[in-house]
C-alpha cells in the first residue's frame, strides 16, 4: 500500500511537472506559422541562402554569415537557416520556431542540474517549470529567425553560466565554449565572456580566468573582423534627468513580469513592475551579498558563495548588463511604455527563476510543504493569467503576418518592402523558400485583376470607417467570430483599386477576466482593421471582408469606398 500511494505521488509529481509543458506545445502548434513575421526581419535573414550560393569565395561566404543585422552577430541564426535549406531543400519558419523553443525549454535541463545541488524534493522543481514555461516572450515563440537569435543566446549564455560556475577548471572550457557560441548568436552574447572573467576573478580562480581572457581577446578578433550596422539613436546620457527615467525603466523591465498584458499595460501596471522590479533586485542582492566581506587592508573583497549562487550572480549580472542595455537603446524614444514588449519578457522571466532559486537556497532547511502548495499556487496563477492575456495578442500577430504575405506579393512597390531593401520580385524569389500556405490564394485571380469590382458572396455591413490619427480604421461589433478550426479563422479587411489591393487582419479583443471565468467566452464581438496612409498608394479603393469560418472562406462586399 505504501508503495501504491508513492507512485501515485511521483505520477502526480511528474504530471504537475509536464502540465505546463503540454500548455506550451498547445499553444504553440495553435498559433504558429510558417510566414515571415514582424516587418521583414525573417525575410532578410532567409537572403543569406542566396547569399552563400552566390558568394565567390569562401571569404565571402564567411563575410555574409558574419555580417551584423544590424550590430548584432546572428551567425548561429544564419547557420541554421543554412542547414535547414541544405537538408530539406527549403526553410520552414515553423521548424525554425520549433528548434528555437526546444532550446528555451530546455533551460530546464541546466536549471534541474543547478536545482539538484540544494538537495531538495523534486517537488520543489515544478515552480521552476511552471515559471520558465509562460508566454510572456510570445514574439519570440513565434518569431522564427528572431526566436532563433533570442532563444539560442540565452540557452548558450546559461550553459555558460554553469560552467563558469561549478568550481572546475574543465567546466570552465564549457563557459568558454559557450561564450563563444552566445557572441555570435546575439549581441549581448558578448556578456558572457565578461561576467565569467569577472566570476573567475571573484572566486580567485586566476588561472582560469587567464584562460577565458584569452578566448575573449581571440574571440574580439575575429568579432572585430566583421562588419556592423550602427546601432540605433541611444538614451542621452548628458541630460541630467535621464538618468532618473533610466533608473525607472530598468526597473521597470526587470519587474515587468508583474505586467501581464504586454502590448497594453496600463499606467497601475506599469509602477507595479517598477517597485516589483525593485523588491526582486534587493532579494536577490540580499540573497547574494549577506555573507560578503570587504577588507580595506589590503583592500580585497571575499565572497563566500557555492555553486547555487555563484550560478545566480552570472544570471544576475547577466540579466541586469541587457537590461540597462535596453534601456540605453529603448528609453529616449519608447519610454516607459517601451520596456513591456513581448519580445523581451525573457528577461523578467529569468529574475523570477533567479528569485526563486535563491529564497530555496536561503530557507532551504526552513521550507516546509505548506509553503510549497502557496508558491505552487502563485505560478500556477500566474502562468495562466500570462497565457490568458497572450492569446490575443498572439492570435492578432499572426493575421499581421498574413496581412503582411498579402500585402508584399501584390503590391511590388509596397512601402514595408522599399525599408528593407526589397523588390517585389526578391520577396516572390525568397517566398519560394520557405513556401507558405496561405487561404487567401484562392482568390488569387480576383487580388490581381485591373479592376475594383470584385466578385462576391453577398454583403457585410460594417459599423463604422473612419479617419484617426491620420489612419484609416474599420469598426465591426455586431457580432462573435470566433476561431472554430485553426487561427486562420476571422475577418481580413481588403481594399481593391483598379491597380492595387492591400489587406489589414482584422484585431479581436479577449474578453473581461472576470466574463470568461463566468461565461466560458474568450473572444470580444467583432473586430478592428487599421490602414496607414503611408503604406497605401493614392487612390479611390472599394472595401471588402475576406470572411473565413470554419476554414472555410468567403468575399463579401462592404459597399463602402474610400479614398487614400
Amino acid at each position: 500500500m505504501t508503495f501504491f500511494n508513492l507512485s501515485i505521488q511521483k505520477r502526480f509529481l511528474v504530471s504537475l511537472c509536464l502540465l505546463p509543458l503540454v500548455i506550451y506545445v498547445v499553444f504553440f502548434e495553435a498559433i504558429a506559422l510558417n510566414a515571415n513575421y514582424v516587418a521583414y526581419d525573417d525575410i532578410h535573414v532567409l537572403q543569406i541562402v542566396e547569399q552563400w550560393q552566390n558568394a565567390a569565395s569562401w571569404r565571402d561566404k564567411l563575410d555574409w554569415l558574419t555580417i551584423g543585422f544590424p550590430e548584432h552577430r546572428i551567425v548561429f541564426t544564419r547557420l541554421v537557416v543554412l542547414l535547414s535549406y541544405w537538408l530539406t531543400g527549403s526553410v520552414n519558419f515553423k521548424t525554425l520556431m520549433v528548434i528555437s523553443n526546444l532550446l528555451w525549454v530546455g533551460q530546464l535541463g541546466i536549471l534541474f542540474k543547478v536545482f539538484q545541488k540544494l538537495n531538495l524534493s523534486f517537488a520543489y522543481f515544478i515552480p521552476l517549470c511552471w515559471i520558465v514555461l509562460n508566454v510572456h516572450s510570445f514574439e519570440n515563440i513565434f518569431w522564427g529567425t528572431s526566436s532563433l537569435g533570442n532563444f539560442g543566446l540565452l540557452f548558450f549564455t546559461m550553459m555558460a553560466a554553469y560552467g563558469y560556475t561549478q568550481l572546475s577548471p574543465k567546466y570552465s572550457w564549457i563557459g568558454i565554449l559557450f561564450s563563444v557560441f552566445a557572441t555570435f548568436s546575439y549581441g549581448n552574447g558578448l556578456l558572457t565572456f565578461l561576467i565569467g572573467g569577472t566570476i573567475l576573478a571573484l572566486s580567485k580562480r586566476w588561472k582560469e580566468m587567464k584562460l577565458t581572457l584569452g578566448a575573449f581577446v581571440l574571440t574580439m578578433g575575429l568579432y572585430s573582423l566583421t562588419h556592423s550596422h550602427a546601432s540605433p539613436s541611444s538614451l542621452d546620457l548628458t541630460k541630467a534627468e535621464n538618468y532618473l527615467q533610466a533608473i525607472i525603466c530598468f526597473l521597470a523591465f526587470i519587474g515587468s513580469s508583474v505586467n501581464f498584458d504586454a502590448y497594453s499595460p496600463s499606467t497601475l501596471a506599469q509602477w507595479l513592475s517598477v517597485v516589483f522590479g525593485g523588491v526582486l533586485l534587493t532579494v536577490n542582492a540580499w540573497a547574494l551579498f549577506r555573507h560578503t566581506t570587504i577588507t580595506t587592508n589590503p583592500r580585497t573583497i571575499t565572497l563566500r558563495l557555492n555553486k547555487v549562487q555563484w550560478f545566480a550572480l552570472y544570471m544576475l549580472l547577466f540579466v541586469c548588463l541587457t537590461s540597462l542595455g535596453v534601456v540605453y537603446k529603448r528609453a529616449e524614444w519608447d519610454g516607459l511604455y517601451g520596456m513591456f514588449k513581448g519580445r523581451y519578457r525573457m528577461y523578467p522571466t529569468w529574475m523570477l527563476i533567479l528569485t526563486y532559486l535563491l529564497v530555496l537556497d536561503w530557507n532551504r532547511e526552513k521550507i516546509t510543504q505548506k509553503w510549497l502548495a502557496i508558491g505552487m499556487g502563485i505560478v500556477v496563477i500566474f502562468n495562466t493569467l500570462v497565457l490568458y492575456y497572450a492569446i490575443a495578442p498572439a492570435v492578432n500577430n499572426r493575421r499581421m503576418a498574413v496581412a503582411q504575405e498579402f500585402n508584399s506579393m501584390y503590391n511590388a512597390d509596397l512601402l514595408g518592402l522599399k525599408m528593407f531593401d526589397l523588390t517585389g520580385t526578391d520577396f516572390l524569389r525568397l517566398q519560394k523558400l520557405y513556401q507558405p500556405s496561405l487561404f487567401f490564394r484562392q482568390y488569387e485571380k480576383q487580388w490581381t485583376a485591373s479592376t475594383d469590382s470584385l466578385s462576391t458572396n453577398g454583403n457585410f455591413k460594417v459599423d463604422s470607417v473612419f479617419w484617426s490619427n491620420k489612419n484609416l480604421s474599420v469598426y465591426y461589433h455586431r457580432d462573435f467570430i470566433r476561431p472554430v478550426k485553426n487561427m486562420d479563422d476571422g475577418a481580413y479587411v481588403v481594399l481593391k483599386s483598379a491597380s492595387h489591393v492591400y489587406m489589414a487582419g482584422g484585431m479581436q479583443q479577449a474578453l473581461p477576466l472576470k466574463t470568461f471565468l463566468r461565461r466560458g467566452w474568450y473572444w470580444d464581438r467583432g473586430f478592428m482593421a487599421t490602414f496607414v496612409p503611408g503604406a497605401v498608394v493614392k487612390g479611390n479603393y472599394r472595401m471588402y471582408v475576406l470572411l473565413r469560418q470554419n476554414g472555410v472562406s468567403e468575399l463579401l462586399d462592404t459597399q463602402k469606398q474610400v479614398t487614400f
